[in-house]
């Protein structure tokens, strides 16, 4: 079953990717690429960070969603590629920028993925204690009638 899941968060991952391309792409930036890498860290720390361990999705269906979405989502070979293809046209400037953006950006939105999972953690946990002493209180009111 996890393959399946696999081949499945796979191929929406890539149609996501190609559509992106599509909106972004032609730009002498690779801002679609930049893009879905960013976008990929954030979203991959709130996969295994909060689905994985907080709400408790299968083991597979977790690692189908990093893998098999965010892995077909993300580029890290056309990073590398756009990165050459700037060298290769003599423009270093851009290829330095470029890697430094992208690592920047990306290391911003994995600890901001991360944070974010810790936080919607933290809600839903103070949700279901308020829960939890509602009920206390309603039974507690209810047997000393």
């Amino acid at each position: 079953m996890y393959y399946l899941y696999i081949g499945l968060f796979g191929a929406l991952g890539a149609l996501l990717r190609a559509l992106l391309g599509v909106a972004f792409g032609g730009a002498a930036f690779p801002i679609d690429t930049l893009l879905v890498n960013v976008v990929g860290c954030f979203a991959l720390e709130l996969v295994y960070n909060f689905l994985g361990r907080r709400v408790h999705l299968s083991k597979d269906l977790v690692g189908a969603m990093g893998t098999g979405l965010l892995g077909a989502f993300t580029t890290m070979s056309a990073f590398s590629y756009q990165t050459v293809a700037f060298l290769e046209a003599g423009e270093a400037a851009a290829a330095v920028c470029y890697i430094v953006i992208t690592l920047a950006l990306c290391l911003a939105a994995t600890t901001a993925g991360h944070l974010a999972a810790l936080r919607i953690a933290r809600r839903r946990l103070a949700k279901r204690k308020a829960a939890i002493a509602a009920r206390r209180e309603a039974r507690k009111a209810g047997e000393a009638r």
